[in-house]
This record gives structure tokens, C-alpha cells and sequence, in this order.
């Protein structure tokens, strides 16, 4: 091998070198995106997780207003006994707790709505963390497959590297032993 040939090989050597390097930031930038989209999944589990403790705050008021309805029940049967003296009160009494009764039951939908929704931004989320899993595990397989492709290529150079210098030393003595034939005539 003479230095000519030395010299391409080391500049496919070095080019090859330049290329992993590239591989590598590429990958790093991967790797970047990838802690991006989770800091911005964790920034989306913590709005989530305070929509939930806005929830539970209206469930507690929901709860101490049914609390304050179930004292007034107790209270209308305390009051039992006057409302049969007056018909004609418990019959307009019985008009406006239908009313109430009607308000809680509307109320009562439009809370099951609002879970029905709550439900599906959950599973919107789910979806949206799926498909980004999936995304990701497409991009690390390519990645890996690039990797693996230029470590068998590096490989073979190493191969072919290895038989070169030995042609180069089984040339080496073959000139020494020539030029010793050469010197002994």
C-alpha cells in the first residue's frame, strides 16, 4: 500500500468518523425533542391533576349544598303536622319542591355531562401520549437501525484494514528476502 492509498483510507476513515459524529448529534437532538415533549406532558398532567382539584372543590360545595337541602327536609317534616292543617300551603309547597327537585335533577345532568367530558379530555390525553410513544419508538428504531449500520460498515473498513497491513507486511518480506537474494549474488 503506498501512501497515496494510505492517505484515502485514512480520509474515508476520517469522513466515516464525521458522519458517526453527525449520527450522534442527530440522535442528541432527538433526544432533546424528546425531553421537550415531556416537559410539556408533565406541564399538561399538572393542568389536568388542577382541573381535578377544581372538581373536587365543586364537589364539595355540591356536597355542603346537599348537606343544606337535607337540613331543609328536615325541617318540612318537622313542619309536617301544620302542612296537613293547610292544604291548600302543602299543595303549593309540594309545587315548589317539584321545582326543586326538577332544578337538582337538571343540575344532577349537567353535572354527568361534565364528567362525560372530563372523560373524554382523558382520553384525548391518552390518545395524545399514545401516538407520541409511538412516534418516538418509530424515530429510536431509525435511529438504532443508523447506528447499527454504521458500526457493521466500520467494521468491514476495520476488516479491510487488517488484511491490508497484512499483504503490506507479507510484501515487507518478500522485499527483504529479495533484497538479500539481491545483495548475496
Amino acid at each position: 500500500m503506498n501512501e497515496k492509498e494510505r492517505d484515502e483510507l485514512l480520509i474515508a476513515l476520517k469522513r466515516g468518523q464525521e458522519e458517526r459524529d453527525k449520527v450522534l448529534m442527530e440522535l442528541k437532538k432527538g433526544q432533546e425533542k424528546r425531553d421537550k415533549v415531556l416537559v410539556e406532558l408533565k406541564k399538561g398532567q399538572e393542568k389536568r391533576d388542577k382541573v381535578l382539584m377544581e372538581l373536587k372543590k365543586g364537589q364539595e360545595e355540591r356536597d355542603k349544598v346537599l348537606m343544606d337541602l337535607k337540613r331543609g327536609q328536615e325541617e318540612l317534616f318537622r313542619k309536617q303536622e301544620e302542612l296537613f292543617k293547610k292544604q291548600e300551603e302543602f299543595t303549593e309547597e309540594q309545587r315548589e319542591r317539584g321545582k326543586i327537585l326538577m332544578d337538582l335533577k337538571e343540575g344532577q345532568e349537567q353535572l354527568f355531562k361534565g364528567q362525560k367530558e372530563i372523560r373524554k379530555d382523558i382520553d384525548s390525553l391518552s390518545l395524545s401520549v399514545a401516538r407520541v410513544e409511538v412516534t418516538h419508538g418509530e424515530k429510536l428504531d431509525a435511529l438504532f437501525d443508523a447506528f447499527t449500520m454504521h458500526s457493521e460498515k466500520f467494521n468491514s473498513t476495520e476488516k479491510r484494514l487488517d488484511s491490508c497491513e497484512g499483504k503490506i507486511e507479507k510484501h515487507d518480506n518478500q522485499i527483504y528476502i529479495l533484497k538479500s537474494k539481491v545483495q548475496g549474488l
